[in-house]
Formats: structure tokens, C-alpha cells, sequence
């Protein structure tokens, strides 16, 4: 599984409760999503050095590029960490119409680059729908990854039409926004429809993994988004769909190889299913095919 959606210190928490975590969840690799350094996404999120520094010390993460859009040269803050090696721009979170020109300038980046940039959409705290086909119609080389309140809440509106007119447009699927818009009417309908262009994402700052079988395989409710997005996905679709949305098309968007964890660790919120290191080991085998 890839985790394309995560934050460090997110609403204070360790890196050790971070860590452990995403083993839990069975994330093989995760994508850290970094504030501009200044605005801390109103989550306490750490910047793009963090980020960057963080993954030199730690194997199965990745990085994003970000800066504040304020600054004169933050096109070349956000170069310079893609030089470094981060893998798309984003998390893109200010208030801002969808059509302007400091929304632009990351996207200039980006399609120098040829990496994608996540943008947060929400009214007031980020870039909002509305105007948005302009900047799509503008960078059509670019691939943009919508995420949260206003964009699933418009799943079956403006989100939709957007996505099924411009095929460099992608959803993540993350946060409780995320979860929500795959417990209402048509959600499988959307996942189908769209299987090569949705990623998973987590975007949950839990401190601690439950697990979320209970019994006889019944299945519950988490306070964890990532886990609850996990099962409902699985719920909702067949092997195909799932092995596309948890790990294969972010493979194919960040030209990234997922390769199989030899610590069983990653894999255990499985062994909390059915004790069995054989099952394991041959669900391991599988991520590559």
C-alpha cells in the first residue's frame, strides 16, 4: 500500500506514534505532505525541510515540495527541493480562487518538473472549485490531485464533471471527507468509473492504530480515516479497482516502485485478521504482480 497523504507533527504528534503508525496500516511507502514552512496547515504540520530531513533518515517514506506562496522565490524554494528529490508539490492550502495566479506559479513549477500538485480545496481555508477549469485548461500537462471538504462534497458535481472532462485530474482519497464521500449513494459507482485516476491516502493524525475487525470478521467503525478508507474500498470494489487504488496508480503518477517489506510488521493489521505468517508472506508476494 502507499500512503500518499501524511504529515508530520500533525496536530503534535511523535514521529516514533507517526512511525509506528504507518507500519500499522501496512503503508510499504508514504508520502509526507509538508506545510509551506509557515502556514502550518492549521494542523501544526512542519515544513518542507522536516520533511526532507526526515526522509534521509527514514526508509518507506517520500517527500512533497512546498513554499509560501507569499514568497518572491518560492518558485525556486519549491525547485529547489524538487532537485532534492521530492516527488510532486502539494499540500497546496491557502485561501485563494481556483483560477489564480499563485496557484499558477506552483503549477509552472510542477509542469517544468513533470511532477503532480495535491491542492487542498476548501471555502475560506483553500483553493475553491470555482474557476478552477481555468487553471486545468491552462496547464493541461500538469496532473493536479484534488482533496477535501468542498471537492468530495461535490463528488457528484463539479468534481465529477471536472474529472470526466480532463483526464490530468486525480482525487485523493483521504481525511474524513475522504471517508465520507465513500459511505454515500453511488460511491462505488464513482470508484468504478474513475479506478485509474484515485489514490489513497490516510491524512489521519491518530497516534495509536486499532484494529478494525472485530469478532467474527465484523467489521466496525474507526476513529482512524486511513483504516476506515482502506475497508470501505475493499468493501465497495473488486481486486482490480483495489490494487489500483491503494498502490498502483500512485505508482504510475510518481513514477515510484512499490518493493515488498521483509519485516512482517508492515503487514499487521493482516496478522490482527488470521494469525497466519503463511497468509503474509503470500499477500507480500502478490504487491508486485
Amino acid at each position: 500500500m502507499i500512503d500518499i497523504h501524511q504529515h508530520l507533527n500533525f496536530w503534535g504528534r511523535s514521529n516514533e506514534d507517526f512511525i509506528q503508525h504507518q507500519k500499522d496500516l501496512g503503508a510499504l511507502l508514504t508520502v509526507l505532505l509538508p506545510s509551506d514552512g509557515y502556514n502550518d496547515l492549521t494542523a501544526k504540520v512542519t515544513g518542507p525541510e522536516e520533511a526532507y530531513q526526515f526522509c534521509r533518515k527514514h526508509e518507506g517514506f517520500l517527500f512533497a515540495a512546498n513554499a509560501p506562496n507569499w514568497k518572491e522565490d518560492m518558485q525556486d524554494i519549491v525547485a529547489g527541493y524538487l532537485d532534492k528529490g521530492a516527488k510532486l508539490i502539494g499540500e497546496i492550502k491557502f485561501d485563494s480562487p481556483g483560477d489564480s495566479s499563485d496557484l499558477w506559479a506552483y503549477a509552472e513549477v510542477a509542469q517544468q518538473y513533470k511532477v503532480p500538485i495535491l491542492i487542498h480545496f476548501q471555502h475560506c481555508k483553500g483553493t475553491r472549485l470555482k474557476g478552477f477549469e481555468k487553471t486545468l485548461q491552462r496547464f493541461p500537462d500538469v496532473n493536479f490531485i484534488g482533496h477535501a471538504t468542498q471537492w468530495w462534497n461535490e463528488r457528484d458535481g463539479i468534481t465529477n464533471k471536472l474529472m470526466k472532462k480532463y483526464p490530468n485530474l486525480y482525487g485523493d482519497i483521504s481525511a474524513g471527507s475522504g471517508y465520507a464521500a465513500l459511505t454515500k449513494d453511488g460511491a462505488a459507482k464513482f470508484l468504478y468509473k474513475y479506478q485509474d485516476r484515485l489514490l489513497f491516502g490516510s491524512d489521519c493524525n491518530c497516534s495509536k492504530f486499532k484494529p478494525f475487525w472485530h469478532g467474527n470478521n465484523h467489521i466496525r467503525p474507526l476513529p482512524c480515516s486511513g483504516c476506515n478508507i482502506v475497508n470501505n474500498v475493499k468493501k465497495l470494489t473488486n481486486k482490480t479497482v483495489i490494487k489500483k487504488i491503494l498502490y498502483k496508480n500512485t505508482e504510475k503518477l510518481l513514477g515510484v516502485r512499490m518493493e515488498p517489506d521483509t519485516k512482517v510488521g508492515r503487514f499487521k493489521y493482516r496478522k490482527r485478521i488470521k494469525k497466519n505468517k503463511t497468509l503474509i508472506q503470500k499477500f507480500k508476494g502478490k504487491l508486485l504482480k
